[in-house]
């Protein structure tokens, strides 16, 4: 408990300091393998705060309409498509690895990804329940999001070049690949609900 405490503070000061493009922060993660498979633990981590987020979702309700989805079973789903999402991509950048010649440094990316996702994922919950007890507007409440969600491409493109050390455009490049990737996996997803239903039935976008 004491070490998941650390890791936790550490993990925080790390994120700050890449939101602020700091790439040194990302030497406060080991490199090691072994580091690696225990920061997916932060994955875990991140399992309720993502079913509080879907729970609350704006989209939830027409998405129930269209598919008969309970806001539990929503919930669920929303986590599996985070953890696929997450591993899947993993996998992809990877597979660039063997390409690009940055393998030997693929753990302390996977390292430093992991640590900072669980403080990401908290500040956007936090944010979140701040704009339901404000009663932020639908517009304005999009245009927040797109605020943090800038926010988060920069610390994806300061870990993914800190760590890796390609070229920051190839590093850029990575992060889109990143943002299209979690969009397949949506519409795939989707697709699969669609299929598994009446051909008639219109399933929006969560």
């Amino acid at each position: 408990m004491a070490e998941d405490k650390f890791a936790f503070t550490r993990s925080v000061i790390a994120t700050v300091r890449l939101a602020q493009l700091d790439l040194r922060a990302v030497d406060l993660f080991d490199k090691t393998g072994e580091a690696a498979w225990s920061a997916l633990r932060f994955l875990a981590y991140c399992a309720p705060l993502v079913f509080l987020l879907a729970w609350f979702s704006p989209g939830l309700e027409k998405f129930s309409e269209a598919t008969g989805f309970t806001r539990f079973e929503y919930s669920i789903l929303m986590v599996e498509l985070f953890f696929v999402t997450a591993f899947g991509f993993m996998l992809v950048v990877h597979q660039l690895g063997k390409r690009l010649g940055y393998n030997d440094k693929f753990a302390h990316y996977v390292t430093t990804q992991c640590s900072v996702a669980l403080p990401v994922v908290l500040v956007i919950v936090m944010l979140t329940g701040l704009w339901r007890l404000l009663g932020v507007s639908p517009e304005s409440e999009q245009l927040l999001q797109v605020l943090v969600y800038a926010v988060q491409i920069i610390i994806d493109w300061a870990v993914t070049y800190g760590t890796l050390r390609i070229r920051p455009l190839a590093a850029f490049g990575i992060c889109v690949l990143g943002v299209l990737f979690s969009k397949v996996m949506e519409l795939f997803m989707i697709l699969v609900i669609m299929i598994s239903m009446s051909p008639t039935v219109s399933v929006p976008t969560p």
